[in-house]
């Protein structure tokens, strides 16, 4: 999990995406994961190194399922514009709670 904190947004995005195989196993991850979408949530950019790393952290987080809700506030703050990681944070949303396939998939 120290990987999350490197420097370089592509080793971040990287170590995301190595916990979103884990899934809800591995829970222990959720708080570096919420600390990443925070600084996501601050540093709000359409750059591609950070879509790349909101893609990756917002997955991880979706891949857990239930267990992630203490992360809806910031993945709420990642749905709405500007953010450049809308359909990434609706993605995980309804990943986590369930809330809002219906008209994701058009019902």
């Amino acid at each position: 999990m120290a990987s999350l904190e490197d420097d370089n947004a592509q080793v971040r995005a990287a170590a995301a995406s190595a916990l979103s195989f884990i899934g809800p196993a591995d829970i222990a991850a959720l708080p570096a994961l919420e600390k990443r979408l925070n600084a996501l949530c601050r540093t709000n950019s359409s750059a591609d190194d950070w879509q790349m790393e909101a893609y990756f952290v917002l997955h991880a987080v979706g891949e857990m399922g239930p267990a992630a809700r203490p992360a809806l506030p910031q993945i709420t703050l990642l749905s709405q514009p500007p953010s450049g990681a809308i359909a990434s944070a609706k993605a995980a949303r309804i990943k986590i709670s369930g809330e809002g396939l219906d008209s994701a998939i058009g019902l």
